[in-house]
């Protein structure tokens, strides 16, 4: 399953290399591609995660804030 995210407190590139490191501890997903520009999330994931423990687990390396791209 492959979802895209926009985040939102990001400064630079250590911000992304944080974002990515903290979301692939994340035992579903596979693969994380993370940009600046635009702020969004690529995320390859075994089965669906919430939002909200997403939102967890990027609140641990900062103050982010994830939400799904319609």
């Amino acid at each position: 399953m492959e979802k895209n995210y926009y985040l939102d407190g990001m400064r630079g590139e250590d911000c992304a290399i944080q974002v990515k490191r903290a979301l692939l501890l994340i035992f579903q997903v596979e693969k994380a591609e993370v940009s600046l520009d635009p702020p969004k999330v690529f995320l390859t994931m075994s089965k669906p995660i919430k939002v909200n423990e997403l939102q967890n687990q990027v609140s641990k390396v900062g103050n982010y804030t994830i939400k799904e791209l319609e």
